[in-house]
């Protein structure tokens, strides 16, 4: 009374279903690298725009991995870059030493060292997800949630810390340039 279930494929025997299966992952193959250069062009623009394409697209559960493990290693090296003082030209300082650089503040290093942390938590968390998400073709809605929050905990901090450091570096540099000295 066993009858062999024909799928539309023509599939009779379960070698020919997994050739099928096969297949059809291979034709599911979903490129990151146009989600992640779009991203890239004015972050976090871009970004935003470039998840909701992936959402519409139905490729979210691999380009969201992708995102979070490249985005975060960026965001790691920035945050080492940052641990270093700013280095300013002599002319631009207004002090009897001269010196040429702008240390870094306490505030500052506790957060270049939160965003370090952050950041390798995406870097570790984007990569075992991403590694989940292609070999089982999915990725759950709580883990998406996980490295979505986490990428824009990581994004905020990047911005907040870019900010920060811009009103640090014009703190020193600004009252020189504005006063007319006859260094510049």
């Amino acid at each position: 009374m066993t009858n062999p279930v024909n799928i539309e494929s023509g599939a009779n025997t379960l070698g020919q279903l997994d050739e099928i299966v096969a297949k059809s992952r291979e034709e599911r193959h979903i490129s990151a690298g146009k989600y992640l250069f779009f991203s890239l062009l004015l972050p976090p623009v871009t970004l935003y725009i470039a998840l909701f394409f992936a959402w519409r697209k139905r490729h979210l559960y691999i380009v969201l991995p992708n995102l979070t493990f490249v985005l975060s290693l960026l965001t790691f090296l920035t945050a080492i870059i940052g641990l270093f003082p700013a280095k300013v030209p002599a002319q631009y300082v207004q002090s009897a030493s001269a010196i040429d650089t702008v240390p870094v503040d306490i505030g500052t290093k506790v957060l270049l060292f939160l965003t370090i942390f952050i950041s390798i938590l995406g870097t570790v968390f984007g990569f075992a997800f991403w590694r989940r998400a292609k070999s089982t073709n999915t990725l759950e809605n709580k883990l998406l949630w996980a490295l979505f929050i986490l990428l824009n905990i990581e994004t905020f901090l990047v911005i907040y810390l870019i900010y920060r450091e811009a009103t640090q570096l014009y703190s020193t540099v600004g009252p020189v340039m504005n006063s007319g000295y006859p260094g510049l």
